[in-house]
């Protein structure tokens, strides 16, 4: 499950970050909330990759195991992190969306590909 949580990360910050910003197919202010949103969720879960391993193979939040136990996938305690860490992206996502400040003027090259933002600077 771990390592489904890397690749939704991944696969995040790539589709609704990078791409609105790249593309210049949404309005730049849209792209630049968006590309922000994305990537706030994306960076939550990428922080609780680590405990999630951590969780998987029983260093932390685990129990001892009998050597003929076998392994879940994924643990308990590994699905209960991920679990909330989903949830806290999404949240994070809806706020960042949500709110009404402005993220600074943005520039636009001759396609309208977002070239500069004040966010980055």
């Amino acid at each position: 499950m771990s390592t489904k949580a890397g690749q939704l990360q991944t696969f995040v910050a790539l589709l609704f970050g990078l791409l609105p910003l790249s593309s210049g197919l949404i309005p730049p202010k849209a792209a630049v909330r968006l590309a922000a949103a994305s990537c706030t969720a994306a960076l939550l879960l990428a922080a609780a990759y680590v405990p999630a391993i951590l969780a998987h193979y029983g260093l932390i939040f685990g129990r001892p195991r009998k050597p003929d136990e076998e392994w879940r996938n994924p643990e308990p305690a590994e699905g209960w992190i991920v679990g909330i860490a989903v949830v806290f992206s999404v949240a994070a996502c809806a706020a960042v969306i949500a709110n009404p400040a402005d993220f600074g003027p943005v520039l636009t090259g001759s396609e309208g590909a977002v070239s500069r933002c004040s966010i980055f600077l």
